[in-house]
Order: C-alpha cells, then structure tokens, then sequence
C-alpha cells in the first residue's frame, strides 16, 4: 500500500518544497501529494519531474481555516493518507513504521504528538502510547475525512467559528473517537524539525523566527509572550472541553 500526502500551506513555501524534494523520491512509499495552499498572496506550482504534485491555490482572500486538511484527505486517491503540518518532514524508516501501524490499526489516528486533559481539567498533558487528541500528524483512513467534515459543517455557526482557526486537531480527534471507540496511537517516531514560523501556538502575533541550528525541535526554543500562552491555553481549553461535551 502507498501513502497519499496532504500538505497545509500558509506563509511556508520553502518548507513545503523541502518536504515535496524529499518524498518524491520514496516512490515505494508514496504516489499522491496534494497541497493546500491558504494564502492568496502566495502561488505554489511543480513543474517538470513532479507528477505526483497537485496543488490548490486558494484565491479567497478568507482563510479557510485548518478544517480543509480534512477536504485534501477526502480528495486523496488512496485510502491510506498523511495529513501532516509544515513544519517537519518524515524520514524514509519512520514513513516505513506508520504505513505498518497503520495496516494493523486503521481505524484511529497515527501520531506523534499525544495530549489529553490535565487533572485540572484544562488543555495539555502529554499522552503516550495512546491519547484522546492528536495533533499535527494524522495518519488516516481516508473515509473518515467525510465524516469529520460533516460535524463540523452541522455545527451552529458559533461552534463552528470556535473550531475552524485552531481546533480541527480537536473536533477530529473526538469525533473519531466517538465513532469508532478507539483512542489514537502515539508512536516515538523521528522527524527532521523545519522552520516554525508563524506558529498558532505562539499567539497573535504569530511571530516569524529562524530555525534554531542543530535543535531537535524548534518548539524547545520558545519564543511565546506569557500572555500569548495563557491566551493560547485558555483557547485550547475551551475548544477542548466543547468537544469533550459534545462527544465523549
């Protein structure tokens, strides 16, 4: 079996191109590569040797939000998909280990980044080898794509508004869950860090920042104000706990 790979693009080209530069040549692993690119100011286009690719170049001046990774999965053609951020690329062995986790347990998410609830309630504490939410990785069955997009379509408008800019990791995660009783593996996986910014996580001013030279994770170098990280976790708890309650 072969991975389609869905990429989200915003503000990120020379990551996305990094990333494509190196899958195409793991051509036993991987035959499909879609991009979504979400910034209008921006055109992605491969030429010649890349015909795998395929690109979407939004022109809305709205983003549509992080929700239309689920859209590039339910475009894949295989059902074995990769929706992954931009930030980091996949090594060939640790492609190998989620296409064989994958075979043997579809019907959750493959990650490497676990959370759950603390013990007060309140968004993150890290969660190994299983976990209730799944971020930034998602290894897939395609069909379950249509099912995520339909809940959030049927939520009100406010709940919608809520979920689209930074909780469709937490929308998918419980409404997969609900659906198949599964909660979602998290492996101990290598990937090579790329540079991070313009990272929701660091707040509003989504700052842009180089990659740290050597790091195993540009994460580790945090550069959030407190007050973007408390607004940060606040948000997240919120999104977090609506979910739990519509669907635990």
């Amino acid at each position: 079996m072969k991975f389609s790979v869905g990429l989200l693009s915003w503000k990120r080209v020379l990551n996305i191109r990094q990333i494509v530069d190196e899958y195409i040549f793991h051509d036993d692993l991987i035959d499909e590569i879609i991009i979504w690119n979400n910034n209008p100011e921006e055109h992605i286009e491969f030429g010649e040797g890349y015909d795998i690719v395929k690109v979407i170049n939004c022109q809305n001046p709205e983003d549509f939000g992080l929700i239309t990774r689920f859209c590039m999965g339910s475009l894949s053609k295989n059902p074995m998909i990769i929706l992954q951020d931009d930030d980091y690329l996949l090594p060939y062995e640790t492609l190998v280990k989620l296409r064989d986790a994958w075979v043997k347990e579809p019907d959750c998410f493959h990650t490497f980044f676990g959370r759950g609830p603390t013990i007060d309630e309140t968004y993150s504490e890290v969660c190994f080898p299983k976990a209730p939410i799944c971020g930034r990785l998602y290894v897939m069955d395609r069909k379950y794509c249509g099912l995520i997009l339909h809940e959030y379509l049927h939520l009100e408008d406010d709940e919608r508004e809520l979920i689209k800019y930074k909780g469709d990791d937490l929308l998918a995660s419980y409404v997969m869950t609900h659906h198949t009783g599964n909660l979602h593996t998290v492996h101990n996986l290598e990937i090579h860090a790329l540079d991070d910014s313009y990272a929701l996580s660091f707040g509003e001013s989504r700052p842009s920042r180089p990659i740290m030279e050597g790091a195993v994770h540009p994460r580790s170098n945090d550069v959030r104000k407190e007050e973007d990280r408390d607004g940060w976790v606040d948000d997240r708890t919120k999104m977090m706990n609506f979910c739990r309650e519509k669907y635990e």
